[in-house]
């Protein structure tokens, strides 16, 4: 899996008919988590702009290997009683 480099310009044209680039899925996955157990103020519009900006970041600054084992240890630690 390759995750493609996103900007903040892009984030928003994917509101329109564009697919998902590579890795978009799971680089929010791991942005969503973190939003879930840190961010304090949940008002819808700061959960999203936190979540798109964190994503963003995600995808110019961690490999595909670093997203999927964050995303395995998430859900691994979801899955435990």
């Amino acid at each position: 899996m390759q995750v493609e480099v996103l900007t903040p310009y892009e984030i928003y044209s994917l509101l329109l008919d564009k697919s998902d680039p590579a890795g978009l899925r799971l680089a929010w996955y791991v942005a969503r988590n973190y939003n879930y157990d840190h961010l304090q103020d949940r008002r819808m519009v700061n959960w999203h702009i936190s979540g798109e900006a964190l994503t963003v970041w995600l995808t110019r600054h961690w490999s595909a290997d670093e997203l999927l084992a964050k995303a395995l240890e998430v859900r691994q630690n979801k899955a435990k009683p």
